[in-house]
């Protein structure tokens, strides 16, 4: 089953929206690619991403080595008076000057956990980002079908309400030539007011529906395209495609990824029970009161901290990340369920929506043999206008079936892809600049000293 050439909305070839603003057409491509660029929430989650990237560098510095600089200058006013002699004051300015260096030699392997720990929220953080650039597409792909969907309404509105104008023209002559009654005209009149209403909803909605696209893609719509074109394949049946979503699915993936993370507190937790080991070194530069003595002091060790009781803490610290970690695993448990029922629904949906779309496009065909068959009835005089308008209503409530049928085709096929991880840029080959969250994570997963973010603020 190919999605390039699917049959989504082909009996709309293209919509012109009544705008001030509306410019070239816009495919259901172009419009995605757009949505790619400027959403706010998917930028949101691109600026996480980067602010989780520098807890590597965080958890990176408890390896390293800490270095630190001291310095004293004062004043000192001696008053002094010998014995027998006269008084006299002495004045001196002091100073020290010194530079200190700790550099952890064994941290108990919370060092280690914590950068493990912090490398698997990278990861999980940017299958988080993958997750929300496939909601926000999403979002953009349904708000653009919405407004085809809309307009074709309008536009079978329009049609019907012209036809019924129409028909209250029709009425209004036979009955000056004495060959209609008013309640025929009475009935076409109160079609077409009806029809006055119905029109006038529809309009409202359509734009409601132009507001949700400008929320969800980020421009107003333009001469939108109804035809969909996708180069990528619907899985071949419902088993491949929970397989698929287990695999894929960036969600599950970042869950997955969590359990790790959970992991890794455990083990830092773990560590505040082992020894600490520091290599310590200082000198000191001091200039005595008299300013004529001065001394130098270098000191080099080894620290060893070893952790008896800490007031019971670390234990209680220890036992809640493995709860946490507990937690952890049974959320990938309940995502995968989640994915499961998501998938088999949405493959309902889109299987139910594709019968439905065929058995729609029959009922039109009959509908319309039915309508030309009875205004043909009704010129001799075997049928009344109200068979007419009965028989009208029929046909646009078939074609706007048709219409609905296609857009729950449309937004089951999309919500199908995103559930098995598959309606992303990369899968939907956009033509977006690609943001790729791994560039900043190399900028900045290695760098010991610097104030500016890699883009320069």
């Amino acid at each position: 089953m190919r999605l390039s050439h699917c049959n989504l909305w082909v009996f709309i070839t293209v919509i012109t929206l009544c705008s001030s603003s509306a410019a070239s057409a816009q495919s259901l491509v172009d419009a995605l690619a757009i949505a790619y660029s400027n959403s706010s929430a998917l930028n949101v989650s691109r600026a996480t991403g980067r602010a989780t990237d520098e807890g590597v560098g965080i958890a990176k510095s408890l390896q390293r080595p800490k270095i630190s600089a001291s310095g004293s200058y004062g004043f000192q006013d001696y008053s002094f008076k010998t014995t027998g002699g006269a008084p006299g004051v002495f004045i001196t300015h002091p100073a020290t000057v010194g530079v200190s260096l700790i550099q952890p030699l064994f941290t108990g392997f919370q060092a280690e956990a914590k950068i493990k720990g912090a490398e698997m929220s990278v990861l999980a953080q940017q299958e988080l980002i993958r997750d929300t650039e496939q909601t926000a597409l999403l979002n953009a792909a349904t708000a653009y079908v919405n407004v085809v969907l809309d307009a074709t309404i309008v536009k079978l509105d329009e049609q019907n309400l012209q036809f019924l104008e129409e028909q209250v023209r029709a009425a209004q002559e036979k009955l000056q030539a004495g060959e209609g009654t008013r309640t025929d005209l009475a009935q076409a009149q109160s079609s077409y007011q009806s029809s006055v209403s119905t029109l006038a909803s529809a309009r409202a909605a359509l734009a409601g529906a132009r507001a949700m696209f400008v929320q969800y893609v980020g421009v107003k719509p333009g001469n939108l395209s109804g035809a969909l074109s996708f180069d990528k394949s619907v899985p071949a049946s419902l088993p491949k495609a929970i397989d698929i979503s287990m695999r894929e699915h960036p969600a599950l993936r970042a869950a997955i990824y969590n359990i790790d993370v959970a992991q890794a507190n455990v083990s830092y937790a773990e560590g505040a029970l082992l020894p600490q080991v520091n290599l310590q070194g200082s000198f000191q530069h001091a200039t005595q009161p008299t300013g004529e003595l001065r001394t130098d002091s270098t000191q080099v060790g080894i620290n060893v901290t070893v952790p008896l009781y800490q007031g019971g803490g670390e234990y209680a610290t220890i036992r809640q990340a493995k709860e946490q970690l507990g937690v952890a695993r049974l959320q990938v448990d309940v995502s995968r369920e989640n994915l499961r029922a998501i998938v088999a629904e949405q493959w309902a949906l889109y299987t139910a929506a594709s019968t439905s779309i065929e058995a729609a496009r029959s009922n039109i065909s009959a509908s319309q043999l039915a309508l030309e068959g009875t205004i043909e009835q009704q010129k001799v005089g075997e049928r009344t206008t109200l068979d007419v308008l009965n028989a009208e209503n029929v046909l646009s409530a078939a074609k706007i079936s048709l219409a609905q049928a296609e857009f729950q085709r449309a937004t089951s096929l999309f919500t199908l892809l995103q559930s098995i991880g598959y309606f992303d840029a990369d899968h939907l080959h956009l033509t977006a600049v690609r943001y790729d969250p791994r560039q900043h994570y190399d900028a900045v997963k290695d760098q010991w000293i610097g104030l500016r973010t890699p883009d320069g603020r």
